[in-house]
């Protein structure tokens, strides 16, 4: 990060955000289990809190397969008051792999 914080720093004329990505906690298209919102909470918790005291603009959680990882990850983030960014991952047809 501190590589990418320094370019921002030495660029600030170009518009930049620095994003750190989290999670998923396993295979985002075939889990073989699903945490529950507050595992998933507690289980980002750490991620996102090793990088709340960087430079980050904001964490990115993409891949996601199901809304219960989503929600905790959402509240991690709120928690540490940084801004988050969600996807989710869906199948050819646009179902959801969950």
């Amino acid at each position: 990060m501190e590589l990418i914080s320094d370019i921002q720093n030495k660029h600030s004329d170009v518009p930049t955000v620095l994003s750190c990505s989290v999670g998923p906690r396993a295979d985002a298209y075939a889990p073989k289990s699903y945490m529950t919102v507050a595992e998933a909470e507690r289980y980002h918790s750490e991620q996102i809190g090793s990088v709340v005291d960087t430079d980050v603009d904001m964490v990115g959680a993409y891949t996601l397969c199901y809304p219960e990882e989503a929600i905790g990850i959402v509240r991690a983030a709120r928690h540490a008051e940084v801004s988050v960014v969600i996807g989710f991952t869906v199948e050819n047809d646009g179902a959801s792999p969950h």
